[in-house]
């Protein structure tokens, strides 16, 4: 962050922060690279932009304040990436700063591609249960918490219907999703469950922070004994350990694993800029 004045001309002065891409606006100035300039370089730059509506200009330029705290955005917004904290930023005023959802028209009407029943925010690799729908389309002040250096937004497209499949099976995968699709035929789509797999298998539907689940006995179903359970769009097939005994356990460890698996093919070097202690795991776990 920047104060920038113009000597002898009143109301010139002003707190300017620089974005995540080197670029800042002061007064008539909309758009000039700071990146890589020093203070003297930066001076010059702004000098010769701001002649054109001062007959003189001596310019005080001030650094207050290194930004090297961010958190990242992304998926269906507008401006997505890495923003500097800058104040008390919250997820509305993240979702504001990164200009709002993208849209498209439909029937003569503009609506929202983003998908908040799967929205999420990770912080320090973890997922913090948030409900974005009663945050976004109910105005729940409630949901509307501070953000932290390092926190990770992701918002989906909700017009990409699929379905995702995590846990203990050969190839973690997303799948778009076919009419009438079954659970046998997305862990089929997933290579398979593994040996330390459990007989059961949940589903989770709807809203991420507070979804309807479904324990199904996978086991059951292979031998002939039950019938196939029908997915439907957006559905997260989560296969757990035999280690996960209780209802509790498997549905966070589903939605953890979902927030990890979404973040990897979405956005693995934001996501590991946000947390760097994941790249070391990840390493840890490749040895």
């Amino acid at each position: 962050i920047l104060l920038i004045s113009v000597y002898g001309e009143e109301g010139t002065e002003r707190k300017v922060v620089v974005n995540p891409r080197g670029m800042l606006s002061y007064l008539f100035v909309e758009s000039i690279s700071a990146s890589g300039k020093t203070i003297f370089e930066l001076r010059e730059s702004l000098h010769e932009q701001l002649r054109k509506y001062y007959r003189f200009v001596t310019l005080s330029i001030t650094p207050i304040k290194f930004n090297a705290e961010y958190y990242t955005i992304l998926g269906e917004v507008k401006d997505p990436g890495k923003k500097p904290i800058v104040g008390d930023p919250t997820l509305l005023s993240a979702i504001s700063q990164a200009k709002g959802f993208t849209t498209m028209d439909f029937r003569d009407q503009v609506v929202d591609l983003c998908d908040l029943e799967k929205a999420f925010l990770a912080r320090n690799g973890e997922y913090i249960p948030i409900d974005f729908v009663r945050l976004i389309r109910h105005g729940d002040l409630n949901q509307d918490i501070p953000l932290r250096s390092g926190d990770y937004i992701y918002i989906p497209n909700v017009t990409m219907k699929q379905v995702y499949v995590v846990g203990e099976v050969f190839y973690p995968v997303t799948i778009d999703y076919m009419t009438d699709m079954s659970l046998v035929e997305a862990i089929t789509e997933a290579g398979d469950v593994t040996e330390r797999a459990g007989s059961r298998v949940a589903v989770l539907r709807g809203s991420l922070s507070c979804p309807v689940h479904y324990l199904i006995d996978f086991n059951r179903i292979v031998k002939g004994c039950a019938s196939d359970f029908k997915l439907q769009p957006g559905d997260i097939v989560y296969v757990p350990p035999r280690s996960f005994t209780s209802l509790r356990e498997i549905l966070q460890e589903a939605a953890r694993v979902f927030v990890h698996r979404t973040a990897d093919s979405t956005g693995e070097e934001a996501f590991i800029q946000a947390h760097p202690h994941t790249r070391n795991d990840r390493r840890r776990r490749a040895k």
